[in-house]
């Protein structure tokens, strides 16, 4: 299984045996992440980043075209992992998250948007509640009936709340991507924050990282702050982060996944992770 170019279609050819491989798609508003890895072979990543159209009229449309036009998609594998990127969602107790809840508070939050509610729990007995577009999730379901739906950050809460369940300080973990800067903290295994914010700028990036530092009460002799995601942004923050945090360090890629192929290092993080936070 080797990777492709990215003007090429993904034909089902490419992998010989889609029953011993996992296929990972991150669904955005203009862009789908396709992630594929074996079970059984090294250094056999596919990873592609098809942009899904404006003009097909909807992301659903977009999606449904990009999933016809990349035959792969459709092939029998494994386990398939659906991953949606939206701004809309909020973070809850386990308890007060019943389906009815979350729609009801999901309604309340963006009124007037044709939406299902997603629900995913995380560690620290809380879930991520989601409103994606409901033609999206009915398109999804009857595609990849099998598959695993979650909301982008489910799979960073799952992975950095399952390395905090001992020990006495938190771990606060800060994931940049796009003009987007991601900040999930845990102590001992209580989840304390989980939030994405638009950041344009790494002096954007900085304000929330602090913010949300400062709402914790992050320590930095006690607590750990770690960063991961673009390294271009990661190295000019770092300086700027370590001005009030001198301890903040980049976070260590999981090990595990570099057998897949060095573009393991270049794949969405959190599609990276899904084999290992199961």
């Amino acid at each position: 299984m080797t990777d492709t170019a990215a003007n090429t279609p993904l034909t089902a050819e490419l992998v010989r045996l889609p029953q011993m491989s996992r296929l990972a798609l991150c669904v955005g508003a203009d862009m789908l992440d396709v992630v594929v890895t074996s079970k059984v072979e090294d250094n056999s990543m596919i990873w592609r980043r098809i942009p899904l159209s404006g003009t097909s009229g909807s992301t659903t449309r977009a999606l449904e075209e990009a999933v016809y036009d990349n035959p792969l998609l459709l092939a029998p594998f494994s386990r398939t992992d659906i991953v949606f990127d939206t701004c809309r969602f909020l973070v809850v107790p386990a308890d007060r998250a019943t389906d009815d809840r979350a729609d009801a508070m999901l309604e309340t939050l963006y009124p007037g948007v044709e939406f299902e509610p997603l629900v995913n729990e995380i560690p620290g007995n809380a879930v991520i509640a989601s409103a994606v577009d409901a033609d999206l999730m009915r398109f999804t379901g009857r595609t990849f009936p099998e598959a695993r739906r979650m909301h982008r950050l489910t799979p960073l809460c799952r992975y950095f709340g399952g390395r905090n369940r001992g020990g006495n300080g938190g771990r606060m973990h800060v994931h940049l991507h796009g003009n987007f800067v991601d900040v999930v903290a845990y102590s001992t295994g209580h989840l304390l924050t989980a939030n994405t914010f638009e950041a344009v700028d790494v002096s954007d990036a900085l304000y929330f990282i602090l913010a949300a530092a400062a709402g914790i009460s992050f320590d930095d002799n006690v607590d750990r702050m770690m960063l991961s995601g673009d390294a271009g942004r990661r190295e000019a923050l770092m300086p700027m982060l370590r001005k009030y945090y001198p301890h903040a360090m980049p976070a260590i890629f999981p090990s595990a996944m570099l057998r897949a192929g060095s573009q393991a290092l270049a794949v969405p993080f959190e599609l990276s992770l899904l084999p290992i936070c199961e």
